[in-house]
């Protein structure tokens, strides 16, 4: 059977008697003429603005038809918008949605609508990652670039499934997600300073956050009934998102968590305070909302770091601080790997490792001294023997065995490579 021939439509400006101007899309289907009022000229004030914003109505009248010899990625971007992110049953969760449709608003729409899609180049896409900036001046965290990247390379894989496109070229960008710097995590005396600073609600929030690694999301969707106190256990059923209620991130984050005697207690004792105690309520529902909906978190993250940095904390400190203060933390205590993946429900050991695992500076040093101290116990002979000598200085095997992973080997190694 023979494709008809891609339809532009035709876009008109027509009057209204008691409204604003109206553009008006017209098109064919099965032979009939159709049209839809896309808005009034107060809302789209040029033919292009109107234009830009039927892109996706085109494809969806043509989605059986021939492709258009010049298709924008504005065009296709707009498709994925409507079939991806706005459809019925998205793929994605929420909280990616939100962020895909205010990185495409802010970053990609402006740079890239205009261009034809097989027109791209991937070192184009390359320099532009390498240029952006923020209104500040101050460059774009790679993280943020390589999530602009993923999200075209989407787009682009959303184009070859139907059909319009052979290639992906954002396949060849190269863009690291590398940190600029490493996430602070707490010592447990800075902690216990900021407990004793801070209100009953603050304080159960991060007893919980730093006990059990929950993140954020799922601390505020935590009902009363979540909470089984004969148990021991909480039970991490939902998520809030924006005040949006959604599952969990995976299938190893609904898993019950532990629940410590202290934090237990911790926990009831706010349950007396709270004016939303019952079953069905939020643990932290939030008075201005009259219970209906949980405290919404950016405001309590600010409280916890006005009391830090009235302790003189200088650390970049959020929710997710506490989290990675509880990997570090039982990992130094020597818990194995797999326990704490299971405490912090990740789905593989890989994202422990490579995301939250900052051993202390004091555990690193004992760690190496350890190794090393195995490697003598074997007889292993140090390189300058019988001794080491320099002015002042005069080291014998022994007493260098005796000193690995202890600062006196670090000065003394210092000054003998001067």
């Amino acid at each position: 059977m023979k494709r008809s021939r891609y339809q532009n439509g035709c876009l008109r400006s027509e009057p209204r008697k008691e409204a604003p101007d109206a553009w008006v899309f017209y098109w064919r289907e099965q032979g009939r003429l159709k049209k839809k009022v896309i808005g009034s000229k107060r809302e789209f004030r040029t033919e292009s603005e109107a234009l830009k914003h039927i892109a996706s109505l085109k494809f969806r009248i043509n989605e059986h038809q021939e492709t258009p010899a010049i298709l924008s990625l504005g065009m296709v971007i707009q498709h994925y918008i409507a079939n991806e992110l706005e459809c019925e049953k998205p793929r994605l969760d929420y909280s990616t949605r939100c962020l895909y449709a205010v990185n495409f608003k802010n970053w990609i729409v402006p740079r890239w609508e205009d261009s034809q899609i097989n027109k791209v180049k991937g070192i184009e896409v390359e320099k532009w990652l390498a240029g952006l900036t923020k209104a500040d001046g101050v460059p774009l965290a790679d993280g943020t670039k390589a999530k602009l990247r993923n999200m075209l390379s989407a787009v682009y894989s959303h184009a070859i499934r139907y059909g319009w496109i052979s290639n992906n070229p954002i396949a060849t960008v190269r863009q690291s997600a590398k940190r600029q710097t490493i996430p602070d995590i707490l010592t447990v005396e800075e902690l216990g300073r900021m407990l004793e600073a801070m209100s009953v609600r603050e304080y159960t929030l991060v007893v919980l956050d730093f006990g059990t690694g929950l993140r954020v999301s799922e601390m505020l969707a935590l009902k009363w009934s979540d909470i089984v106190f004969d148990d021991s256990q909480i039970n991490v059923q939902r998520k809030i998102y924006h005040g949006h209620i959604g599952d969990c991130k995976s299938e190893a984050s609904k898993k019950p968590v532990a629940m410590d005697r202290f934090l237990a207690e911790t926990l009831m004792q706010w349950r007396g305070q709270t004016a939303y105690a019952a079953p069905d309520d939020w643990v932290f529902a939030s008075p201005i909302m009259g219970g209906k909906q949980p405290y919404w978190p950016d405001r309590l993250r600010d409280l916890v770091q006005e009391t830090a940095k009235q302790l003189g904390i200088k650390k970049q400190i959020g929710w997710h601080t506490f989290r990675r203060t509880l990997s570090s933390l039982l990992i130094k205590n020597g818990n194995d790997i797999k326990t704490v993946q299971e405490m912090l429900r990740h789905a593989t050991t890989r994202i422990l490792l490579e995301v939250y695992a900052q051993a202390m500076d004091a555990s690193k040093l004992k760690a190496q001294g350890q190794v090393y101290k195995m490697l003598l116990d074997t007889g292993t002979k140090p390189l300058l023997l019988p001794s080491v000598t320099s002015p002042g200085i005069s080291v014998t095997a022994k007493s260098l065995k005796d000193m690995v992973g202890t600062r006196r080997l670090e000065l003394l190694t210092s000054t003998v490579s001067r």
